[in-house]
């Protein structure tokens, strides 16, 4: 009964696909928008200039570290395979059960 309650809770902490799968869009998305605020940059003076250079590298540099994190988390393993799960051996090694 344990056993069930904590692969629960184990799986709950790890990303399914279709969340990776939204994170990647949610960057590309932001990517898109730094990509249009900078397109439209020449138009605008002062202040609001540092501003949207401000925008710019926060949308592209958290944008592109969403996409790359979800990439390789989706490449390394993504969600847990039912079968495939660690145990504790009785002298306090891991092993994979098969």
């Amino acid at each position: 009964m344990n056993d069930k309650k904590e692969n629960k809770k184990r799986e709950r902490g790890l990303p399914t696909q279709m969340n990776l799968v939204i994170r990647i869009v949610a960057g590309v998305y932001l990517v898109y928008l730094a990509c249009n605020i900078y397109s439209s940059l020449q138009e605008i003076q002062g202040m609001e200039k540092f501003i949207f250079l401000t925008a710019i590298v926060l949308f592209g540099a958290i944008g592109a570290a969403v996409v790359f994190f979800s990439l390789r988390s989706m490449t390394k393993g993504g969600p847990p395979i039912p079968g495939k799960e660690k145990r504790k051996v009785p002298d306090g090694r891991l092993n994979q059960q098969r």
